[in-house]
């Protein structure tokens, strides 16, 4: 299952910086996710994402936030911060509708 996301053109680009940055400037056993992650919203101007891949993107903007914080430029902290929180809703109340579904799989896959 997967969600839509509606970016207009200066989230789009937001959300790729951060991911670049974040791709760029952090060691992670995660990093070939964020890189699939990156390249699948460099790709569609509307891109359909899971939940992990909606967390690289909240991590990635969480991450390019605490940047700004570090160096002082407030407006653009506040700007990712509160972009990262509009992900991470999306993707709560996404993981939230689609909870039921992905338990009665793994009952059904457990039954068999």
């Amino acid at each position: 299952m997967k969600q839509r996301l509606f970016f207009n053109m200066a989230e789009r680009g937001i959300v790729l910086t951060a991911m670049k940055s974040y791709i760029q400037n952090v060691e992670s056993p995660q990093k070939p996710l964020f890189e699939m992650t990156f390249k699948k919203i460099q790709k569609a101007h509307f891109p359909t994402l899971d939940g992990m891949e909606m967390i690289c993107v909240v991590t990635a903007l969480t991450w390019r936030s605490r940047v700004f914080m570090e160096m002082g430029k407030r407006a653009e902290q506040l700007l990712y911060l509160d972009f990262s929180n509009q992900i991470d809703d999306i993707r709560q109340e996404f993981q939230y509708r689609n909870a039921p579904e992905i338990i009665k799989a793994a009952r059904t896959a457990a039954v068999s």
